[in-house]
């Protein structure tokens, strides 16, 4: 009974290889399936759009490419000024102006409800660095060093998204 039970198996496992060198030869069901699927659309040939993504591909495979591309954002990037909003459910939206000095330093303001400017610890030193696509603002605040990371969800010449703990900045570069 064993012998009967183990020429079945093998029986079966020769047939079996026998169908796969079959279809790798470019016939059979399975090398009709791997040739419909390499005649579909190449990444590069499919339209993408670009309306809301803040990206300037007009295909996926283009799109991918921008995004590979800017992986890494570098300090000289966010030197200048900034300025725009801070968004929070729990307050009520902030008007900021972050300043990113090409030597790591930065400045950082807010306007109150009045209008009024109010620079935020600029008395106490502040540094910033990239990591990727994080920034990291390290400053001191009443007591002890304090540190926030941010997520740059987008950032082109002019224009920047950071998101950090529930907060979402949407910010300008201004013009020197």
């Amino acid at each position: 009974m064993k012998k009967a039970k183990m020429s079945y198996v093998m029986l079966g496992f020769i047939v079996g290889v026998a169908y796969i060198a079959a279809c790798g030869s470019g016939s059979g069901p399975v090398a009709g399936v791997l040739n419909a699927a390499s005649n579909l659309m190449k990444a590069i040939e499919v339209g993408f759009d670009n309306a809301t993504s803040g990206l300037e591909s007009t295909t996926v495979q283009s799109a991918i490419d921008e995004l590979a591309a800017r992986d890494n954002i570098t300090g000289d990037q966010l030197v200048g000024k900034w300025t725009g909003t801070m968004y929070n459910i729990d307050y009520w939206d902030y008007k900021i102006t972050i300043t990113f000095h090409a030597d790591n330093t930065y400045e950082y303001g807010y306007y109150n409800k009045d209008g009024e400017y109010i620079p935020y610890l600029n008395e106490k030193p502040k540094t910033y660095f990239m990591v990727g696509r994080t920034l990291v603002l390290d400053y001191f605040g009443t007591n002890s060093p304090r540190r926030m990371i941010f997520d740059i969800s987008r950032l082109t010449n002019d224009k920047m998204a950071l998101n950090c703990d529930g907060y979402l900045y949407d910010l300008t570069k201004e013009v020197e």
